[in-house]
């Protein structure tokens, strides 16, 4: 890739971390592989973050790492004051004040790029309830509230030094019916995805977390609701762990199938939505459907072609619209 192709999107696989860079004809894609050769801590890659700066952050079984466009730093997530780290990171999220939370294993940790430590998040809720269990998700909305998702333990917020929780779904059942999947859209919703116990949806005024029961929720019963994305203003899609789709419109609350080649038989991973079109990560490959045509393409593993993903297992998908590194 020369050095004046953008980057545009980042793709997670089973092995590897791919930076593609998407041809405006659609009709190309083009990967380049960053591995161990460049100094990646691991191949097993969990999340992607580009911080307001330009630099990307990879989150691994081994570490967080920070790529400038031509090599990776490898740091470890440690707390020097309170001794205690975790270097399995699955989540990450920069705030207003371009501090790096950092979701672990065993909680969450704040990076502060300028003094390059970490510190364990312990603010506790009034309740004296704690996120110290593995993190999924960590985003943010424009109300200044960070959101984390804890599938063991359900979802915490943090707004002016003030922490919240909230379980989501019933003690009893969530080993079985774990929160797995977490949205913020651009007008302040706040939707959570769940295995088994359908979708719930943030109420600002109530502070809590409503069960979505109209329209067509019914489609969610006894489903791992695994990825969820914006699509605009007022649409999200749901992807299942078994590969549907669906778009919740947040307005009416209807909810309809999106029927794709992959539907129904695929191990679906990841989603995101790009302009028009949707980019379905999978064990099977990668998937792009036009939403306005329908057209989709499904890439794959290619021995023979250098630049094509060199595996099928794609975890995790992330757009850097302004990275020119490398």
């Amino acid at each position: 890739m020369s050095k004046t192709v953008k980057i545009q999107t980042l793709l997670l696989a089973l092995l590897f971390l791919y930076i593609s860079s998407y041809i405006q004809a659609r009709e190309h894609f083009a990967f380049s592989h960053i591995n161990g050769n460049v100094g990646l801590s691991s191949g097993n890659v969990k999340t992607i973050l580009q911080d307001s700066w330009g630099l990307m952050w990879f989150g691994t079984k081994n570490g967080l790492n920070r790529y400038d466009g031509y090599s990776v730093k490898h740091l470890d997530c440690y707390d020097r004051q309170r001794h205690i780290g975790n270097n399995n990171i699955g989540a990450l999220y920069e705030d207003d004040q371009q501090q790096l939370w950092v979701g672990t294993d065993r909680g969450i940790y704040i990076f502060h790029p300028t003094t390059a430590t970490f510190h364990l998040v312990v603010t506790k809720t009034a309740g004296g309830v704690s996120p110290d269990n593995w993190v999924q998700e960590i985003c943010g909305d424009k109300r200044g509230n960070v959101w984390a998702l804890l599938p063991d333990m359900g979802v915490f917020r943090w707004h002016a030094g003030t922490m919240s929780y909230y379980r989501i779904t019933q003690k009893r059942g969530i080993k079985k019916q774990n929160p797995t999947s977490i949205c913020v859209q651009p007008g302040g919703d706040v939707l959570v995805g769940t295995a088994s116990a359908g979708l719930f949806r943030y109420d600002a005024r109530a502070e809590c977390f409503n069960y979505v029961y109209e329209g067509d929720a019914f489609h969610f019963k006894n489903k791992n609701i695994i990825s969820i994305c914006n699509e605009n203003a007022d649409n999200v899609l749901l992807g299942t762990e078994s590969g549907e789709l669906y778009r919740y419109h947040l307005s009416t609350g209807k909810i309809t199938e999106v029927f794709f080649s992959g539907s129904r038989h695929i191990f679906l991973r990841d989603l995101l939505c790009l302009n028009n079109e949707l980019w379905i990560g999978t064990q099977q490959g990668l998937y792009i459907i036009d939403l306005k045509t329908g057209i989709e393409r499904c890439l794959k593993e290619d021995l023979k072609n250098r630049f094509s993903l060199s595996d099928n297992v794609i975890y995790y998908i992330y757009h850097a619209p302004t990275v020119a590194l490398g």
